[in-house]
């Protein structure tokens, strides 16, 4: 991460346009196939691979140089460089990116006298207390309360400021968490087969955000707990890197009378040292601390039932977190029930091979 950050850097500190020969910002655009910063997070869970983010990282910088007093060119610059961030470093940004950032937004901050909906947006994400990071998202909320990136923002800020009517009404907006995509779909199958007042631990802002849409959607009540943000007074970020300590704090949060269950998306980081205590539901983890019989509800879950459905056209990779439930299934029934493993196997395929994977993982079912 220090050659991309120092990269960046390097970018900012030209004071030449070496791109005008080539014909200006028609041509840098045709060349780089230049997609917005709201384009690229929408697609994050499917299309938005690394290589994508840092070419229209390069182009974007060179735009700004290109046209220094367009706030777009720079509200997209400082967007991709901070997805680019979150996505290849487990959700967070690393020291070298912050610096990388600041710089950005230090630059706009001169380019861009002008207050707009792009500069209290940067300055949103710059923020360094809650307080003054809700002043810059509400005066952005006000210029464009429905731009792609604002939303999956206002929609935290409800959920603080607890207005859940209004958070609901735009978690149904969100295109990350839309009923079309993987993220959603794994969603809908825990809030379809856990019971109400069923306590959750997710990963980050979308999954969290999914679940949300999806309890809704199917008229259950379920607790969610982000490790993201959920309890973090300093409102808009947490950049803590993943481990077992977090998980714990949020653990000993939750009632104890209460049925415990982790995201099938949050990552193993967090929950190394009770991996005894979790049982594979299929769909999700269950936490406990006395022993579970998961067979019965994997059965459920994954062979009798369709656990996805209907299937989703965008952002499928996540939907393989189900699969190593039918490889518990499976290799349980192996040992037990020949007719039940037959069944177990056919289930997994016919789901697999719907989605592209079955390759990844019919040596598992041998």
């Amino acid at each position: 991460m220090k050659f991309f950050a120092t990269l960046i850097l390097a970018l900012l500190a030209t004071t030449q346009v070496l791109w005008g020969q080539s014909g200006g910002r028609e041509s840098l655009e045709q060349t780089y196939n230049a997609q917005s910063a709201a384009t690229l997070m929408a697609t994050h869970y499917n299309a938005a691979t690394l290589q994508t983010l840092q070419k229209q990282v390069d182009v974007w910088a060179k735009l700004c140089l290109l046209e220094s007093h367009n706030a777009e060119n720079w509200f997209n610059y400082y967007m991709i460089v901070r997805q680019y961030q979150l996505q290849s470093n487990k959700g967070i940004i690393s020291n070298e990116g912050e610096k990388s950032l600041t710089t950005i937004a230090a630059k706009m901050d001169s380019a861009i006298k002008q207050k707009s909906y792009e500069t209290y947006m940067v300055n949103y994400f710059e923020a360094p207390t809650y307080e003054k990071a809700t002043q810059y998202l509400t005066d952005a909320e006000k210029i464009s309360p429905q731009h792609p990136i604002i939303l999956p923002e206002l929609v935290k800020y409800y959920h603080h400021t607890g207005n859940y009517t209004q958070r609901n009404l735009l978690l149904q907006k969100l295109p990350q968490i839309a009923q079309k995509t993987g993220l959603y779909a794994l969603s809908k199958a825990m809030a379809d087969n856990l019971p109400d007042s069923s306590c959750v631990i997710t990963n980050g802002e979308y999954d969290t955000y999914a679940l949300w849409l999806a309890a809704l959607n199917a008229g259950k009540y379920i607790t969610v707990y982000s490790l993201k943000f959920e309890g973090i007074e300093k409102g808009h970020s947490n950049n803590t890197t993943p481990n077992a300590s977090a998980l714990q704090k949020v653990l000993t949060t939750i009632p104890k009378n209460k049925s415990v269950y982790i995201s099938l998306t949050v990552n193993p980081d967090y929950y190394s040292t009770i991996l005894p205590q979790l049982y594979n539901m299929g769909v999700c983890y269950q936490y406990s601390a006395s022993a579970v019989d998961n067979i019965p509800f994997l059965n459920n879950t994954l062979v009798e039932k369709q656990p996805v459905s209907p299937y989703p056209t965008t952002g499928t990779e996540v939907l393989k977190n189900l699969m190593p439930g039918y490889i518990v299934l499976y290799r349980h029934y192996k040992t037990t029930d020949t007719t039940k493993a037959a069944q177990t196997k056919q289930a997994a395929k016919d789901f697999a091979q719907h989605l592209g994977f079955w390759n990844n993982y019919q040596s598992y079912f041998n």
